[in-house]
């Protein structure tokens, strides 16, 4: 029935009234008349299919009243009309849809209502007609039930806006006829469709193409899953962008998301929960892309069912940033031309990602499976970059990455740990592995029949095996590390081909490698965990490094590691502080620490004149602890200074050092001397100048002196000269008494000297006796002889020849290696004096002995019998006279030094030099024979002494870097560095110089040897004669 719009209010009045009458229980019967109102012609109507058929194109047409029910399907004529349903239902009687779209409809559009069928045999849309003709319809907040949802019979498209589709064996069905189809769905529920939510399944011959676009869309729901796929599309060419869904599937096998056919696949940012089929399976699909989607099984192996969770065969394929979780058969399969799998993570599958017949990019993917975790079947130029793939906690199965034919690949950065076996290569040309790490594997890489593999700046760690290599290929394996592996490489299988092997790193393997023995296989320029090299029981047996079997050619090796910090071992050396008094062990307290690998621990010992004494070598696997006490026996041993150096080597080279020196005095003072006024026979004065002084390794701390009549002196420190008042009286002997104490409290004997007091007495004469045991060459109590001794450590190794001293315990100067002497040099003179050298202290290997030999020979040094103390401070009168003799200086002025008067046994000779120039005394005008001489005066003498020879101060051999030249007075800082640039001083081997302290008899001997060989050519030779003028004598 139709009204105008003149009646339009007072029957709208009159149907509202009756509506209220209804609805409050009245017993008036009143039907609605007007319950559809077209909104464009301003017309109502009592029935919506009444409505329809007025309409006319472009007309709006709403339910006046929300929520009522209209019983009976509609058939939809109208083409271009807009339906507003305003939330009511509308329910088909059997076997009729709900609304039939007719073939004159080419667009319509129907909002906020629900559509119901009485039977599951029929459809809540149906288009009909021919699928030539066009259809877009458009949906907004549409509930729909039916055997279909929607059945779309023509060309054409579908937009759908919130709303459900609760077809029971489909959501939106596209009929197979359709050549030209778009749908769009955002933010639709699709429930209960056990066939699929969206399907199109056309017929390839007639070359379909289609479009879907389903965005934040709910397929199923927990607790009431689909039944069947989410978009199921076959043939022709397609689009597809499925964006922000979540899916729960049910119990149906089959796939969620099926599109097979041309075109592209975006799912992105989806939540897909299946059951057993693939959630994703596309087939000829020309592009897809798969990003950000969150893929679980909840079913997995049920009914043996073979369902990758994606399962792609594409010409191209980006798969990025998507979680898959199992149980499962395989998380991706991808057969494809390029594919990009990236930044994925895949969990609880029995093979993580199958990809074949491709070009991939694999690249930061979180791979964990049962049987294999990724593999690359007949793939070219692949790239595996980044990729942690771990196999099932605590089994050690199947097998991490398995390469099987294929070529060009390239692995980096990958870690492969858990596996039965971590990598797989099997017929390939061509892969590269770098930068990878497998570890815990029972085999961590196998080759088999491979050409062109490279290998290199990996690390295999903790495995069964780290390597295998079979079977004749091309292997080059270089630059790895392989530790703490069973057995680091096995090339027993390996038959032949070209296998290289260089540069790796192997420590810390129960077996280095296990070679072949039919073929010999080279294997060289490797670190073998120790610089002694592996041991091979027949060809380096004594190799402390990794074992190794078979037919090996492993020499040249590598001492230290490629790899590794540079960081030294940390080491520490703890000695009894202060002067060891006793014969006991002294107990040394070494640690040393080292994070990675310790390849070896030395201890050397020397002695006093810097000869090494001792040492003991510790391989790394011999140091069991950090901390180690070690006892060294000094009954044997000669009193002085002994430094202890440790060197602790890592595998890398780097050297941890640690020193420290103990003093051994167990003897009081020896050799000791007394001279009153410089040796004189005769005085005239009680006044008189005592020069006194003895041997002893912690040095003179005190002395006591007195006059014979005295019963007791007075300890007093040390001093090398002392004014000294002799008892009065008449004229006669003197005797002055001598005692000193050292450093460790050991007192010596008493020591006397005599001098004839007479005061008539002008001074001069010859040189004054003094008593037995006062003599230079005397044994008198302080004089006996030594027979030193050598410490010992337990298994203690021979010092190697060649090793620099640590130190010059007695205050000397570092002049060479203890082992070797210089016999070459300076002929000797006339007449020889090799007969009357035979000192008891200087024996065959004294390491001076040459030079002190050379410069007697030569009348340098007065020839003597007995004792040449080459220990003794050499006193400044003998250095005078020493000067005097080698430059031959012709008889001049007496001088006018004030201590040295031209009587005394050092006179001439002080005068002398003092006059050339070569030393001057001291500022009060004193000369002081008797005082000892330091090294840096005995610098600046040698400096001197090389001018007057001639020598050019010029040249020089580098650079001086004695870490005490701050000590050296500026007097002598010009003449240290060039004696030390001349060769002629070395310093001490822990880089000082001591500018300080007193230079030995000995070590005179050597510098001046040293200086004469510089100056003048071994040939040449030289004697010292007669000059005119001079007497014999210093």
């Amino acid at each position: 029935m139709r009204r105008n719009s003149g009646i339009v209010l007072v029957l709208f009045l009159l149907w509202g009234s009756c509506v209220l009458a209804a609805q409050g229980g009245g017993h008036a019967a009143a039907e609605v008349v007007y319950a559809v109102y077209n909104e464009s012609q301003g017309t109502y109507f009592t029935g919506l299919q009444e409505a329809l058929d007025e309409a006319q194109k472009g007309d709006v047409l709403r339910v006046v009243v929300g929520g009522i029910s209209f019983n009976g399907g509609l058939y939809w004529k109208t083409d271009g009309i807009t339906v507003d349903l305003n939330g009511a239902t509308i329910t088909a009687p059997p076997g009729q849809p709900s609304i039939s779209v007719m073939e004159t409809v080419d667009k319509l559009e129907l909002r906020n209502g629900i559509l119901k069928t009485s039977d599951l045999a029929t459809n809540g849309i149906e288009v009909l007609g021919d699928t030539s003709s066009p259809l877009e319809i458009k949906l907004e907040n549409m509930k729909i039930y039916g055997k279909r949802s929607v059945y779309f019979n023509r060309n054409g498209e579908l937009e759908w806006h919130g709303g459900e589709a609760s077809g029971t064996e489909y959501g939106v069905f596209v009929d197979p006829s359709v050549q030209n189809f778009a749908g769009s769905f955002t933010g639709v529920t699709f429930r209960r469709s056990t066939g699929s939510a969206i399907y199109f399944g056309g017929r390839e011959a007639d070359r379909p193409v289609t479009a879907f676009s389903v965005v934040d869309c709910r397929f199923g729901e927990a607790g009431n899953p689909l039944a069947g796929a989410v978009l199921w599309v076959e043939a022709g060419t397609t689009t597809v962008e499925m964006k922000s869904c979540t899916v729960e599937a049910g119990g149906s096998a089959g796939d969620l998301i099926r599109v097979w056919a041309r075109g592209s696949v975006t799912v992105a940012d989806s939540r897909l929960h299946r059951d057993r089929g693939a959630a994703v399976n596309l087939k000829g699909v020309t592009e897809g892309l798969l990003v950000g989607n969150e893929v679980t099984t909840r079913a997995g192996y049920q009914n043996n069912a073979y369902s990758p969770a994606l399962w792609i065969e594409s010409s191209r394929c980006a798969v990025r940033a998507n979680r898959l979780t199992g149980p499962g058969t395989q998380g991706v399969r991808v057969i494809g031309d390029r594919v990009e799998f990236q930044d994925n993570y895949i969990a609880g599958f029995a093979d993580g990602a199958y990809l074949e017949q491709a070009a991939p990019e694999v690249v930061n993917n979180i791979v964990t499976a049962s049987v294999r975790g990724i593999v690359l079947r007949n793939v070219a130029g692949g790239l595996l970059r980044g990729n942690e793939v771990t196999g099932p906690q605590g089994l050690k199965a199947g097998t991490g990455i398995w390469v099987q034919g294929g070529s060009s690949l390239e692995l980096i950065d990958n870690g492969i740990q858990g596996w039965s076996t971590g990598l797989m290569v099997h017929g390939v040309d061509g892969i590269r592995v770098a930068g990878s790490i497998f570890r815990d594997n029972g085999v961590g890489a196998r080759l088999g029949e491979t050409a062109g593999a490279v290998l290199e700046n990996s690390l295999w760690e903790g495995n069964g095996t780290g390597l295998v290599v079979s079977g004749e290929g091309e292997a080059d394996i270089r630059d790895n590390i392989l530790t703490a592996n069973g057995t680091a490489m096995d090339l027993a299988s390996l038959t032949g081909g070209r296998f290289q092997c260089s540069r790796n790193d192997l420590y810390g393997n129960t077996l280095g490698v296990q070679a072949p023995s039919v073929i010999t296989v080279a294997v060289p320029l490797n670190y073998w965990g120790s610089s002694s090299g592996p041991h091979h029981e027949v060809l380096n047996p004594e190799g402390r490094g990794e074992i190794i079997r078979g037919n090996l050619d492993f020499v040249p090796w590598s001492p230290y590691a490629y790899r590794g910090d540079d960081r030294p071992p940390e080491v520490a050396l703890s000695l009894p502080a202060g002067i060891w008094r006793e014969r006991e062990p002294l107990p040394l307290e070494i640690s040393v620490g080292e994070e990675l690998l310790l390849d070896r621990v030395e201890l050397v010992v020397y002695g006093p004149r810097g000869q090494a004494v001792g040492s003991r070598l510790w391989w790394g696997d011999e140091w069991v602890a950090q901390t180690q006490i070690l006892e060294w026996e000094t009954a044997d041993l000669e009193d002085g200074s002994y430094c202890f150096r440790i060197s602790a080597v890592d595998g890398k080279g780097n050297t941890g050092r640690a020193e420290g020196c103990v003093l051994l005095d167990r003897h009081p003072p020896s050799r000791g001397w007394i001279y009153i006024n410089g040796g004189e026979e005769k005085t005239s004065s009680l006044t008189v100048e005592l020069t006194l002084g003895a041997e002893d390794v912690s040095g003179i701390a005190e002395m006591m002196v007195r006059n014979e009549e005295d019963a007791q002196g007075e300890w007093e420190p040390y001093r090398p000269v002392r004014i000294w008042e002799l008892s009065p009286g008449p004229a006669g002997l003197r005797r002055v008494i001598v005692r000193f104490r050292d450093g460790a409290g050991w007192v010596s004997e008493e020591i006397a000297a005599g001098i004839v007091f007479d005061p008539g007495h002008s001074g001069g004469g010859e040189h004054g006796e003094t008593e037995e045991g006062d003599k230079p060459g005397g044994e008198g109590p302080m004089g006996g002889k030594k027979n030193p001794g050598k410490g010992e450590f337990a298994n203690e190794h021979k010092p190697q020849a060649g090793r620099p001293s640590d130190q010059d315990a007695s205050g000397g100067i570092a002049l060479g290696e203890e082992s070797s002497e210089d016999t070459g040099g300076i002929p000797a003179g006339e007449g020889g004096r090799e007969d009357v050298i035979n000192f008891s202290d200087v024996p065959e290997d004294h390491w001076a002995r040459s030079d002190i030999v050379a410069l007697i020979s030569r009348g340098l040094f007065p020839a003597a019998q007995g004792e040449f103390f080459p220990t003794r401070p050499l006193t400044r009168g003998e250095l005078a006279a020493l000067v005097d003799r080698i430059l031959m200086l012709p008889p001049g002025p007496q001088g006018d030094s004030k201590e040295e008067p031209p009587a005394s046994p050092f006179g001439g000779a002080v005068a002398r030099v003092a006059a050339s120039g070569i030393m001057v005394g001291y500022e009060d005008g004193s000369f002081r024979a008797g005082s000892p001489v330091s090294r840096q005066e005995a610098a600046a003498v040698l400096s001197r002494t090389a001018r007057k020879r001639g020598m050019n101060h010029q040249g020089g051999r580098g650079v001086i870097t004695f870490t005490d030249l701050e000590e050296v007075a500026a007097w002598a800082y010009g003449d240290v560095l060039w004696a030390a640039n001349a060769g002629l001083l070395q310093g001490y081997p822990d880089g000082t110089f001591r500018p300080r302290s007193p230079l030995s008899r000995a070590e005179a001997a050597a510098l001046f040897r040293r200086l004469l060989d510089l100056t003048l050519p071994a040939e040449q030779g030289f004697n010292v004669g007669q000059v005119p003028g001079r007497l014999p004598g210093p």
